[in-house]
């Protein structure tokens, strides 16, 4: 009976051990990705987890500890420490918008197509895109698909039969459309357009983004092509968000930024954006890519940002009939947020 009693405490006690072991490196982990994260072109990759990781990890790490009837004090205050490093990480949003859109706002669309028309009927896709109503219209990924490579197309005569009086600003894979006039258009980058649209009396800068995505997973994680295209896309993104900062930061009326970040909150490259603008997702928990596949949307790679006085009324996130990505549609007003 003793022996017993041995073995089952010295399980219990390897469990334990094996536990607490697992929990320092997920606190490692996480401890470190909130410092190295947007910093270190390598560590993109291991910042691409799945974000709700941040909160499901602290909180199975609560509900284990609960079943073991835990009273350790320093156990309880890693899984605290835990929770308030790890939600920054999330992707959780927490700054709430107005409870309904105002009179006079304006809808916005902002969709990564995945390779425009290629693989769907033109009429189902732009049908689709016309059903939604928008006013204006943030579109990426017009081009189509060779292999690795993108083949440029043009489909401005079908964007002008498909959406008469709409103005229409085009750049590369990146296309915006406004029902209101487009006075500017500018190429900030090769991955980001700028178009100021007059709403009314307002001159509003419109910010249409695609970065490129970090990781080409069609290559072998163990050589150096993926290493090599991991930085050099790395770097990439970091002249597009150079030059996305500095256009900004002159740029003191109404201004929004939206599209296919290809980050998540984990990655750490946007959080300047995070900081000095307002998402328009309000509270909740978005989560844009992938749709349609075998996994659940996990990531939220596509966001909307507003600043000098124009309010983000509604936020919602849809199902599009192709696509990897949730189209972003946002109800816009001005004069209630800087």
């Amino acid at each position: 009976m003793s022996g017993d009693r041995t073995a089952t405490a010295t399980r219990r006690s390897r469990v334990r051990t094996v536990l607490v072991t697992v929990w320092g490196l997920w606190l490692l982990y996480a401890l470190l990705n909130a410092a190295l994260a947007g910093l270190w072109w390598v560590w993109l990759v291991p910042s691409s987890v799945p974000p709700v990781l941040f909160l499901a990890v602290p909180a199975l790490a609560a509900a284990v500890a609960a079943c073991l009837r835990t009273r350790s004090t320093a156990v309880w205050l890693s899984i605290g420490a835990g929770l308030v490093l790890g939600a920054p990480q999330s992707d959780l949003t927490v700054a709430p918008p107005s409870s309904s859109a105002s009179r006079g706002s304006v809808r916005l669309m902002s969709w990564n197509t995945e390779y425009w028309d290629q693989n769907e009927d033109p009429r189902s896709f732009y049908g689709f895109i016309r059903g939604q109503n928008a006013d204006i219209y943030l579109l990426q990924e017009h081009v189509h698909r060779n292999g690795h490579a993108t083949t440029p197309i043009d489909r401005r005569a079908d964007l002008r039969e498909w959406f008469p009086g709409y103005h229409v600003a085009v750049q590369g894979e990146l296309v915006t459309l406004s029902r209101d006039p487009i006075v500017a258009s500018v190429r900030v980058s090769p991955d980001v357009l700028r178009t100021d649209i007059r709403l009314g009396t307002a001159r509003v800068a419109v910010y249409n983004v695609h970065l490129p995505v970090h990781l080409d997973l069609a290559r072998n994680p163990l050589s150096w092509d993926f290493w090599s295209t991991v930085r050099e896309r790395h770097l990439r993104r970091q002249a597009d968000l150079s030059a996305l900062r500095a256009s900004l930061r002159r740029e003191r009326g109404p201004r929004l930024v939206a599209g296919d970040f290809n980050s998540s909150s984990a990655t750490g490259d946007i959080d300047w954006l995070r900081q000095s603008m307002r998402d328009a997702a309000g509270t909740g928990y978005p989560r844009s890519w992938p749709q349609g596949g075998d996994l659940p949307p996990l990531w939220r790679l596509d966001w909307c940002f507003v600043a000098g006085g124009l309010s983000a009324d509604r936020y919602e996130l849809r199902t599009a009939p192709s696509s990897d990505h949730r189209p972003q549609i946002v109800d816009l007003s001005a004069g209630r947020h800087g």
